[in-house]
């Protein structure tokens, strides 16, 4: 087989998910690992496209989650180095709302700085949301105003009891360097969420345009507190410090419209902010530990986004 250095390997797979009880699609990226042989399994060339904009194809590999009776995962997770260039100095990054990772152009993305040489290796998982979005996505234990999030506690378990041990049993790998989760918007409160309340398992934070309004009661209601009731800033507040977590911040000037403490700051870059004070006030190097990018004309979607991609990539795995 010949031998390509530069090709990022994509595939996916189904999870069936007793906790969300639902199928769950999955989508691989690898970059920055060592050659990989040309004809692999579900290696795709880049360029071919599928209807979801993610790597979806018909090659996909279906597995069940934490139930004996069904077909089980291989077994010999050894340490060594696993399937596809996948091994133990490989860094696994979780991302939630998978579905738009081709919108985004994460290959195109991962192609050119991966062919430069400027990636550690690094998996990028790509979790499709499903159709309950907003009651998935959330704070667990804590839904917001709306009752959306209803759901966030059992997506948090399917991400740590059944699609995590489903990726190291799917690539044969007993560990990963570390592990990052992102995600954009409500899927960036999610990501939050999951590795604040997680942190023996996480290293690394990304949240785009992230929903950090999240709040406890409407902002319209009088006995509403900017402090009290926003449930990041809040749990940030009187929670731990973990000295290992990183975040990346991304917020765009234009994400919206909305300034509801009428001081000239839009709400996305004003809640941002604060948590990062919050961060601090907790004991987060603001320039070590915190990265904070500021998009001027950037807006709450997929192409700002990608614009910030990049940036995110290098400041957590670049060489």
């Amino acid at each position: 087989m010949r031998m390509i250095s530069t090709k990022i390997l994509q595939e996916s797979m189904e999870v069936e998910s007793l906790y969300l009880a639902r199928t769950v699609i999955v989508d691989f990226y690898m970059a920055g690992g060592s050659e990989r042989s040309e004809g692999s399994e579900n290696i795709r060339a880049e360029g071919e496209g599928n209807d979801r904009g993610g790597a979806r194809n018909d090659a996909s590999t279906k597995v069940w989650a934490r139930d004996d009776a069904r077909p089980q995962f291989s077994s010999g997770l050894d340490g060594g180095a696993g399937i596809c260039g996948v091994g133990p100095e490989t860094s696994l990054l979780l991302i939630n709302d998978g579905q738009e990772l081709g919108r985004l152009g994460l290959v195109g993305i991962l192609e050119e700085l991966d062919g430069r040489g400027c990636l550690n290796p690094l998996l990028c998982v790509g979790i499709h949301a499903g159709v309950a979005r907003k009651m998935e996505y959330g704070t667990a234990g804590r839904p917001g105003y709306q009752d959306w999030g209803s759901s966030a506690g059992a997506y948090s378990r399917f991400v740590l009891e059944e699609l995590i041990p489903a990726i190291r049993a799917r690539f044969g790998v007993a560990s990963f360097r570390e592990k990052a989760f992102a995600g954009f918007s409500l899927g960036a409160l999610s990501a939050m969420d999951i590795v604040w309340h997680h942190p023996q398992e996480f290293v690394v934070l990304g949240c785009f345009s992230g929903s950090l309004w999240w709040r406890t009661k409407d902002k319209s209601d009088p006995f509403y507190d900017e402090k009290r009731d926003r449930i990041v800033h809040d749990y940030v507040r009187k929670g731990g410090y973990f000295p290992w977590l990183k975040f990346f911040f991304e917020c765009g000037t234009e994400d919206e419209q909305e300034d509801r403490n009428q001081n000239g700051v839009i709400d996305s870059i004003d809640d941002t902010q604060d948590l990062i004070r919050e961060l601090v006030r907790k004991g987060y190097d603001a320039l070590k530990d915190i990265r904070y990018l500021e998009i001027k004309d950037g807006r709450h979607e997929v192409g700002t986004w990608a614009k910030a991609m990049p940036e995110f990539l290098l400041w957590g795995w670049g060489k």
